[in-house]
């Protein structure tokens, strides 16, 4: 499922993706080109395979690149037209889950890494700049085109499942059982945030979103009643309503005010004074 709109979610259209498949992350260099990935996993075997569309005309026509041994991706970032990078699953031949392109997503090289990689969360700045997180607590962060696995990663039952860097050197990483940690070198280290989040959080809430703006800092999940906002860098924090209970999945704010939520059931939530109200752009599968 693609949906795309041109006035700010006022309405949305249906795009034709083409494929079946789950699609996990989208990335567009200018209102035209932009490229989709996400995957399938093989039945009766352990194995993925990537999943990676491309459209030159803004999503009318997406067109699928064929990929032979890319494994799952769960995040995609292009930098120009012919450079991009990928995270998702690592495999026993090529363990780091971090790929790189420069043909426009034709073909994709491995980074290399210190061990094997699973990341269910990704951001990247830049081609030399970025940090991964996944299941049971585990992190890593670019080092010198390498990926470098965090030396005090929590041996966690819970999974980390959306991040976000702040330049210069900060960013944000969320998960399950109200997870919240910070970052103050760009992913190679995190740190519980400098005010506890309400007891409410780690009870009741997965965290599987965030979004930062300057000192701002918005986290959601499931249930997705509940946004999580601090104004100050996580020094203090308050709930804000959104007048829904479905998860969130996914947060993006271009300024401290104008932000957008996307969850189950296709329900897409827009907000205007930084979180405070939420406004239902669309819903209902």
């Amino acid at each position: 499922v693609i949906w795309r709109t041109t006035d700010g979610g006022q309405s949305w259209q249906q795009q034709e993706s083409g494929v079946t498949c789950r699609l996990h992350s989208v990335s567009f260099i200018d209102h035209a080109h932009g490229w989709a990935a996400g995957g399938t996993f093989e039945p009766y075997t352990h194995a993925t395979r990537a999943v990676l569309l491309t459209t030159s005309d803004g999503g009318a026509i997406w067109t699928q690149l064929p990929q032979q041994k890319l494994p799952l991706v769960s995040h995609v970032k292009f930098f120009d037209g012919k450079h991009g990078m990928a995270a998702g699953v690592g495999s026993a031949a090529e363990p780091s889950g971090v790929y790189a392109t420069r043909d426009g997503g034709r073909s994709w090289e491995p980074l290399p890494a210190d061990a094997r990689g699973v990341w269910l969360a990704a951001d990247f700045l830049d081609a030399n700049t970025a940090a991964f997180a996944g299941p049971t607590g585990q992190f890593a962060a670019l080092a010198r085109r390498r990926v470098a696995h965090g030396p005090n990663a929590l041996a966690l039952t819970r999974s980390y499942r959306a991040l976000q860097l702040a330049p210069p050197t900060g960013g944000w990483l969320v998960g399950d059982g109200g997870l919240v940690m910070t970052t103050h070198d760009l992913g190679h280290s995190w740190q519980t945030p400098p005010g506890e989040l309400p007891p409410v959080a780690r009870e009741h809430f997965d965290f599987h979103a965030v979004s930062t703006v300057d000192s701002n800092v918005w986290i959601a999940g499931s249930p997705g009643s509940r946004i999580f906002h601090s104004a100050d860098n996580g020094q203090t924090w308050q709930l804000l309503d959104t007048g829904q209970p479905l998860p969130i999945r996914a947060l993006h704010f271009v300024d401290a005010n104008t932000g957008w939520a996307a969850g189950e059931l296709g329900t897409i939530l827009a907000t205007a004074d930084g979180g405070h109200t939420w406004q239902v752009q669309r819903a209902g599968g």
